[in-house]
């Protein structure tokens, strides 16, 4: 009897979890589209997978493709850290670089201050009083890499597979997202350049 208690205890923590990481991710993809939004968007996007991730910091870094460089437009707690890495080439071999390269999550301790790491990056981390963390990249359904999200913890930490499967669907949510935003953005941008030229004709 305390056996199927136990399971059915277990059970209903698990329908409970899921039931509030599926809302989560409802909340993020039933957000209004705008423009101006795009700010908002990145910060809904890193408040959810610190949420997912029960983790205790995170960023979101766009690419620049112009310029090859991880662009940092969103943090949360991490105010002594995000100067260092306001941008980072994508190729430096920081986690997030290697992250966004090779299309897979990457995970980081930062348990050896000695160890510097690209960008003295160890250190910096450990410093902040981090000690892990993961960086999953951002692909559009075409293949194409736009940015990454970051979460960190002040403990040694790993996700269980539940939760990695609940961040890989924000991320999928995620790209999706911004690849929406950037779209309407240059499509405004656009239309504001004819504007300007159909007004210089007149």
């Amino acid at each position: 009897m305390a056996h199927r208690t136990a399971a059915l205890a277990a059970s209903g923590a698990a329908l409970a979890a899921d039931l509030r990481d599926t809302m989560l991710l409802h909340r993020v993809s039933a957000r209004p589209d705008g423009e101006s939004e795009m700010q908002s968007l990145y910060l809904d996007i890193l408040d959810t997978a610190i949420a997912l991730m029960q983790a205790d910091a995170g960023t979101v870094q766009i690419l620049d493709e112009a310029t090859g460089d991880l662009v940092m437009l969103a943090h949360r707690n991490l105010e002594s850290v995000v100067g260092h890495f306001l941008r980072v080439p994508a190729g430096s071999g920081t986690p997030c670089g290697v992250a966004l390269s090779r299309g897979v999550r990457v995970f980081l301790d930062f348990d050896n201050p000695q160890t510097p790491g690209p960008h003295d990056s160890n250190n910096i981390h450990f410093r902040a009083g981090l000690r892990s963390a993961q960086s999953t990249p951002l692909v559009t359904r075409r293949g194409r890499p736009i940015g990454m999200f970051s979460t960190h913890w002040h403990g040694r930490h790993r996700p269980g597979e539940r939760e990695l499967r609940y961040l890989d669907l924000l991320a999928r949510q995620a790209a999706d997202l911004i690849e929406r935003q950037q779209t309407l953005e240059r499509l405004h941008e656009r239309d504001a350049v004819l504007t300007r030229l159909s007004a210089g004709a007149s």
